[in-house]
């Protein structure tokens, strides 16, 4: 449907935040969950959605048409039932993506030379291998610091290794 003949009304979340992550989502996988309206074009959920379609200059967006008794429920409910991945789900998510940043990384590193453009050069072990902003892309993947994942990093391996102390 065209954005422009959906009508956006008071919605409880006004604030969308940032969101470059949501438009380099959308650029590079595509939007997974289309936007939710009602038969008479109301926008129900996807508001941060459809303004990340509309910074990406993109007129049509794909919808859902609910049926639903309460719109203002459905908004709601949209946002607060969900839930953030677990410590150990975002290990997994750093593991996964790990070699694929690190491709990139590497590619941007033959394509810059040694460092990417206006960083400095790191002479660390680590960074010869991989450059220090995708240790921080694969920590950010996740959801998290690059130092809260070094902590969920160790915290897993200690319960890992002994789980009857540190499993909890």
């Amino acid at each position: 449907m065209k954005i422009s003949d959906i009508k956006i009304g008071k919605r409880f979340r006004r604030d969308i935040g940032n969101i470059k992550s949501l438009v380099k989502s959308i650029q590079e996988t595509g939007i997974l969950q289309p936007i939710g309206i009602d038969e008479k074009r109301n926008l129900i959920v996807g508001y941060r959605r459809l303004q990340a379609y509309k910074e990406l200059g993109i007129e049509d967006i794909p919808i859902t048409i609910l049926d639903i008794v309460d719109p203002k429920i459905a908004e709601i409910d949209e946002n607060r039932e969900r839930k953030n991945f677990t410590m150990k789900e975002r290990k997994e998510i750093r593991d996964y993506l790990r070699p694929i940043l690190e491709a990139k990384a590497k590619d941007r590193r033959k394509t810059h030379g040694k460092t990417a453009p206006g960083k400095k050069k790191d002479t660390s072990a680590e960074s010869t291998e991989v450059l220090g902003e995708s240790r921080q892309e694969i920590a950010e993947a996740s959801g998290v610091s690059y130092d809260t994942a070094q902590k969920e990093d160790r915290i897993l391996q200690a319960a890992e290794e002994n789980p009857e102390q540190f499993a909890k």
